[in-house]
């Protein structure tokens, strides 16, 4: 805000300009804030309005002027100030930071006819890590590739340090943490610190790699015979990582619901008797066909 003020007292002379200002009110109950208006050449006096205090309201103002005799003036009143319009009036100019720190930054009111640059400092404080996704348990073979990965946000940089079973894992430094060629030694919980300037955290709870089996036959399904109408029993006993499912099948067609170690028929009818199998598969993606050759027989 810019002011040209002229005592009209050719003996005297402007001491200090003071300007009121608020942002616009209609029902003027907003109470005022004030500048003391700097001196420029001759008689011109400036002010600068904070950006973050002007909104498209506009702002209401007045002035106050003192000469060297502490005699006072005013433009405008409380109830009777002068009106800015600020419609359109929006901050250009984008705050750019890279890291952690203070940094001095320039953003430009404008209301569409003069652009006015204010500077400011934005300070970024470090943040603490914060886990936003958790590396999953897994269970593989041995042999098989097993991965974890986590997500993390925080003040940068972030570094990352795994551990299994409570041990460093030499060279595991980034949020993926991934296994070729899998074996025993590997298996058991594992944990990922990340750390920054604000401090550390520790995933929780641990994802735990398991070793697994695939299905192996126990004791396979024996062929039977029987009379029509009466009573089949098959059963198949398979040892591999828990949980196995079972999914029986009579001459390559699967039997709904015959989805247990057992298979059970009662009041036996021709048309079931045949080949039978069971498909015995887990968690490891392996799946095993157990058969019980000739099935059983219609007498």
């Amino acid at each position: 805000m810019t002011a040209d003020i002229t005592e009209s007292d050719s003996g005297d002379s402007v001491s200090s300009l003071v300007v009121y200002y608020r942002v616009h009110d209609e029902r003027q109950s907003t109470p005022y804030k004030s500048l003391t208006m700097q001196r420029g050449t001759g008689n011109t006096f400036t002010a600068l309005i904070p950006a973050v205090e002007v909104t498209d309201a506009g702002i209401d103002y007045y002035l106050s002027a003192w000469d060297t005799h502490s005699e006072r003036a005013d433009n405008g009143t409380t109830s009777n100030p002068y009106y800015v319009p600020a419609r359109g009036c929006r901050l250009v100019g984008t705050p750019s930071f890279a890291d952690v720190g203070s940094h001095n930054v320039v953003l430009a009111v404008s209301d569409g006819l003069a652009t006015v640059p204010q500077q400011f400092t934005i300070t970024v404080p470090t943040v603490l890590p914060k886990i936003t996704a958790l590396p999953q348990s897994l269970t593989v073979l041995a042999g098989g590739d097993a991965s974890f990965q986590v997500t993390a946000t925080g003040s940068a940089p972030l570094s990352y340090q795994w551990l299994c079973s409570g041990q460093v894992v030499a060279g595991a430094t980034n949020s993926t943490l991934l296994f070729t060629n899998v074996q025993a030694s590997q298996a058991g919980s594992h944990v990922v610190v990340i750390t920054n300037l604000a401090g550390a955290v520790t995933s929780a709870p641990p994802a735990v790699l398991t070793m697994g089996q695939s299905p192996q036959v126990a004791v396979a399904p024996a062929s039977q015979s029987l009379w029509q109408g009466g009573t089949v029993s098959l059963t198949a006993t398979a040892t591999g990582t828990a949980p196995l499912s079972y999914q029986w099948y009579g001459n390559g067609a699967a039997v709904p619901g015959a989805t247990r170690p057992g298979l059970v028929f009662t009041n036996a009818v021709g048309s079931q008797s045949g080949s039978c199998c069971v498909v015995v598969a887990n968690s490891c993606g392996a799946a095993t066909l157990f058969f019980a050759s000739g099935g059983w027989a219609k007498r």
